[in-house]
């Protein structure tokens, strides 16, 4: 899914390995969610703990952070986002760890 902006840019806290992009349908299914999880979620014995995430989560977590940097941008777009995050360590515990590019570290919650 490299035209995502989120490609490449959400990293799994327990084993290190980037997340992938799946689309998952509703049981009726009526509804579509883009979803994120761990490529290396159902390798082997041991599964990954980090949770799978909703795109629409993920921005809303990124408009959580423009709120905290306070620099007059409040909406998620794709440019703002590529301009702004280095990547994002999905910890189990539904926290995500943004590492900007210019060097800061926030957590925010899902």
């Amino acid at each position: 899914y490299s035209k995502s902006p989120f490609g490449q840019k959400l990293i799994c806290e327990d084993c290190g390995e980037f997340f992938g992009h799946k689309v998952w349908h509703n049981h009726a299914n009526t509804e579509k969610y883009d979803v994120w999880y761990c490529n290396h979620r159902y390798d082997g014995n041991k599964k990954c703990s980090t949770p799978t995430i909703k795109e629409a989560e993920v921005k809303t977590a990124f408009e959580k952070l423009l709120k905290k940097l306070d620099n007059g941008e409040t909406a998620y777009s794709d440019e703002l986002w590529r301009k702004i995050v280095d990547y994002i360590m999905v910890k189990p515990n539904n926290n995500l760890e943004f590492h900007l590019k210019d060097g800061q570290k926030f957590t925010i919650a899902l």
